[in-house]
């Protein structure tokens, strides 16, 4: 099973991969390969204004999609966790059914 960091970094590459590619090179950059504003500006070719501009609009909509695809996941384990539910409720009422006929 994969650990918490390594399932955190999974999910940030899925989430990065959704990004724009401009987004995702700043991001990447900026906070994977730790590359300074300054080199980032001048190895995209862009102002500071311009860089600023990406890496705000790339992280907000990295926090967009982490956030819809949190959802998504929990919304998967409710469903999962209510089925399982469903499943002992059944089993339940069918050892019940088995009773009553071993009572009969």
């Amino acid at each position: 099973m994969p650990t918490p960091i390594a399932r955190n970094k999974s999910f940030a590459l899925h989430i990065l991969k959704a990004l724009t590619a401009r987004d995702r090179e700043v991001l990447t950059r900026f906070y994977v390969n730790g590359q300074s504003a300054q080199e980032i500006k001048e190895a995209m070719d862009l102002t500071e204004a311009q860089f600023r501009r990406i890496k705000w609009r790339a992280k907000k909509e990295f926090a967009r999609l982490s956030q819809f695809a949190q959802l998504s996941e929990n919304q998967t384990r409710k469903a999962a966790a209510s089925e399982g539910t469903a499943v002992s409720n059944l089993e339940l009422k069918k050892g019940t059914a088995k009773e009553r006929k071993a009572r009969n």
